[in-house]
């Protein structure tokens, strides 16, 4: 994957985001990128910033990164304290009724460094370390430890 790709995929990104928050009012607000294969994106309340994952943005299609940046605004907006209870869904679908469509969309398993799968039951997943990891569902079958094949998850650009 070529740098210039990526940094064209952030520079679209980055203008969709900072077009949202404006939309809604977050013009005092910052957009970063941070290295985390543990959340799409973050929002930091006393800071005045969102965050969004790099490897979120690469492999995120416009409207992905739309219903995320969407899903964040709405965090931005209710403030401190209400989680993804009543107050944030009743804003989320004020600003838009498929704010949460990112979220089932895309998971967090395709972020991360590897892929494991089960040679005995084809059972998947990921995980950041490739440290030797045993299929539970086998263990519970028949008390054999069958280890996961692990292998790097390669991550590809999505060109808008």
């Amino acid at each position: 994957m070529s740098n210039t790709l990526i940094e064209k995929k952030f520079t679209q990104a980055a203008k969709l985001i900072a077009d949202l928050m404006i939309e809604n009012g977050l013009s005092d607000w910052t957009i970063k990128t941070n290295a985390k294969r543990s959340a799409l994106a973050e929002t930091y309340y006393t800071r005045k910033e969102i965050q969004f994952s790099k490897f979120f943005l690469m492999v995120a299609d416009k409207d992905h990164v739309t219903g995320v940046a969407l899903h964040e605004i709405a965090h931005a907006l209710v403030g401190v304290g209400h989680g993804h209870g009543k107050v944030f869904q009743d804003k989320c679908k004020e600003i838009s009724p498929n704010a949460d469509y990112a979220q089932r969309s895309v998971s967090i398993v395709s972020l991360r460094r590897f892929l494991l799968t089960c040679p005995s039951c084809g059972q998947s997943g990921s995980h950041n370390s490739s440290l030797v990891r045993y299929c539970g569902k086998c263990f519970a079958k028949d008390q054999s430890k069958v280890k996961f094949e692990v292998k790097p998850n390669v991550l590809e650009v999505k060109v808008w």
